[in-house]
């Protein structure tokens, strides 16, 4: 259990990776408060306040991997972050994440100096093979890939200051199994975008959305989507 903690003016705030056959699990995070920037350097961290990774990682010292490891049952509880980059869930394998939830969240994402020119990256380092350790992508200051039975029960996401359009939506999540999002404030980084970006998933229940400007969800391609503003304003 972690309690009470205050990170500042780090590259990278919580990081849980899995990078063998290991399995880390029954981890529990709560009243933290994180600000994370992006800063330049070799080192490992691309500004993400909270990130959970499992990939391969074949170094050479440890017995080869013969899985992908597993990280599963993680709390966090009462976080506060103020960040440059996303919170990032990413597994290479579906099923390998599993039941994380995050209860009052309120994240920040804030315009820095770098984020035009490090920022829309995801950063799995270290990984086999090396090239999937830094790769370009575009972000959300929420962002789950293949990650399983992950909910959200009081989540805000704001955006201060100007982003370029590799920032997208408040939440992004793709290839997921049983994702809750139970009360969302806040809005995209911009009006062109959604705020509640799904793709590829099974199980989807979404409850008091208040987002504002635009549209709040675009899903497609989730089979079980439960989405309250279905039934109060059918089409």
């Amino acid at each position: 259990m972690f309690q009470n903690v205050i990170i500042r003016d780090s590259n990278r705030g919580i990081g849980i990776q899995a990078r063998s056959s290991e399995i880390i699990e029954n981890i529990l995070f709560s009243n933290v408060s994180i600000e994370t920037r992006l800063i330049d350097g070799p080192w490992w961290g691309a500004g993400e306040p909270i990130t959970i990774s499992v990939a391969i990682w074949d170094y050479q010292s440890w017995s080869a991997p013969v899985t992908l490891g597993e990280v599963r049952h993680v709390r966090f509880s009462n976080i506060i972050a103020n960040s440059e980059s996303p919170v990032i869930l990413y597994s290479t394998e579906p099923d390998r994440i599993s039941d994380v939830s995050f209860r009052d969240l309120t994240l920040t994402m804030k315009s820095g100096p770098l984020t035009a020119l490090f920022g829309g990256n995801i950063d799995l380092q270290p990984t086999d093979p090396r090239s999937l350790g830094l790769t370009r992508q575009d972000l959300s200051a929420v962002f789950a890939h293949n990650v399983s039975k992950l909910s959200f029960t009081g989540i805000q996401v704001h955006w201060d200051g100007n982003f370029p359009a590799f920032y997208q939506h408040a939440i992004q999540a793709d290839g997921f199994k049983d994702l809750v999002i139970d009360g969302f404030q806040g809005e995209a980084s911009s009006p062109s975008f959604v705020s509640i970006w799904l793709r590829s998933g099974e199980g989807a229940r979404i409850r008091d959305v208040h987002s504002t400007p635009g549209r709040p969800i675009d899903a497609q391609g989730v089979v079980g989507l439960d989405d309250e503003r279905s039934k109060s304003n059918p089409r």
